[in-house]
């Protein structure tokens, strides 16, 4: 990637850590920060350069309180850029967003810096809740987490120490999920199983079979699948059920890749 495709706004821990991560694939970022000290420090390091060429991607890393301000401000700089940020809380964000910028606010993809990690969910002081709270509480997790259904969850109380032995069993297993591996063979056995049960909709007279299928990494675990045809999205998240059913996966998210292979003209 070409040096200042790639801005950074914000240069303090985490700004400067993505600008280090990207300079050991070769990549330069050009940094932006309203403080010159922090700036300075960060281009001594080796996080990037500052720059004012037009980028493709800015990467907006400041406080939460003013992340949308300033992701609007990048929008409205940078007309042709895609405006994501590192904020680790979003809904707020993006309504701001889009009360500021508006249609440009389409070009705003929220993140976050722990996305693809392992993940425990642990509800503290459950044992001072009532039992109607909990109902309701419990409606709410479902409601607010079901994106992280998948994550195991531990009701605690750090005060007199209740399920505490259950919070690091918990962690090891998200650990061992994020760190697993499937062999090849395992896998595409799982997918020829899988597709006879469960073949893929018929679209447009045209039903997508998956040829074979290999994992590509770990940490988190991600897996791709070579097919005649586009998978549509729930037969993609159907096949990442199922893994979970066959493999566990328990505390890791797991992404799965789709890679079309075209019929060859004889």
């Amino acid at each position: 990637m070409k040096a200042d495709a790639i801005k950074i706004v914000g240069t303090g821990l985490i700004g400067t850590s993505l600008g280090l991560s990207l300079a050991r694939h070769g990549i330069t970022a050009g940094l932006s920060d309203q403080s010159k000290a922090n700036l300075r420090l960060a281009v001594e390091y080796g996080a990037g350069e500052e720059s004012s060429l037009e980028p493709d991607l800015i990467v907006v890393c400041v406080p939460p309180d003013n992340t949308a301000d300033v992701v609007a401000q990048e929008l409205a700089k940078h007309p042709k850029a895609i405006v994501t940020d590192t904020a680790s809380v979003k809904s707020e964000i993006q309504t701001r967003v889009r009360e500021l910028a508006g249609a440009e606010a389409t070009r705003y993809i929220g993140s976050h810096p722990m996305a693809g990690r392992a993940l425990v969910l642990a509800f503290n002081k459950w044992d001072q809740l009532d039992e109607e709270r909990r109902i309701y509480l419990e409606k709410e997790i479902e409601r607010d987490l079901a994106h992280v259904d998948w994550a195991p969850r531990v009701n605690i109380s750090a005060l007199t120490g209740r399920n505490l032995e259950k919070l690091v069993p918990a962690l090891e297993l998200a650990l061992e999920s994020w760190d697993k591996r499937i062999p090849t063979g395992k896998f595409n056995a799982f997918l020829q199983e899988l597709q006879a049960a469960n073949p893929h909709p018929v679209r447009g007279g045209k039903q997508p079979r998956i040829l074979f299928g290999t994992q590509a990494a770990s940490r988190p675990p991600k897996f791709v699948v070579f097919s005649s045809g586009f998978l549509e999205a729930g037969y993609r998240r159907f096949i990442i059920r199922k893994l979970r059913e066959t493999y566990g996966f328990d505390g890791s998210p797991v992404e799965i890749g789709v890679r079309v292979r075209e019929r060859r003209q004889r």
